[in-house]
């Protein structure tokens, strides 16, 4: 007859196996899972102003196998927000309103300065350096992607503007 502690710790051991089994199957799934869909917002930055207008600054990466087109979004500071491209003709630039940025299928836009942007129009208060703001941004055929804007200086928004000889304007 075997003593009843050993009965008991046998069973307790062999719960541990089960549950580091399960632990270790977990994390497997999860290391092969499926590469992310939808739309993701990176990099997001608009500079800091006293000014009624700011221009949001961020990075779209679509990650689904259909073009997806941002053609909206909302701000928490409930101001109008609207998307703007920029058009060069004859080396001059002019920001146009768009109803939609497209973005290809496994494609990357990058809005940046001198470039398309997000425009907050309407602001009442000041946007201070070390804020953030929430946007919401809506695409057709896919979900909303929430963002969180730091607010940064001005100045260094210029980092941000492509070298015209890289062809990524």
């Amino acid at each position: 007859m075997s003593r009843p502690g050993r009965s008991t710790r046998t069973v307790v051991v062999c719960l541990f196996s089960v549950a580091a089994l399960a632990v270790a199957a977990v994390a497997v799934i999860t290391l092969t899972r499926q590469p992310a869909t939808g739309v993701v917002a990176r990099d997001a930055a608009v500079g800091s102003t006293a000014e009624p207008v700011a221009a949001v600054y961020l990075q779209l990466e679509n990650h689904d196998a259909e073009p997806r087109t941002l053609v909206g979004a909302t701000c928490d500071c409930g101001v109008k927000v609207t998307l703007h491209l920029t058009e060069h003709e004859a080396g001059l630039s002019k920001m146009v309103d768009t109803v939609g940025i497209r973005i290809d299928p496994g494609g990357t836009v990058v809005l940046h300065p001198g470039g398309s942007h997000l425009m907050l129009m309407g602001l009442e208060q000041p946007l201070a350096e070390g804020e953030q703001l929430d946007l919401e941004l809506t695409f057709d055929g896919s979900r909303p992607v929430h963002v969180q804007v730091p607010v940064v200086a001005l100045a260094s928004l210029a980092e941000r503007v492509p070298d015209p000889d890289d062809g990524s304007n």
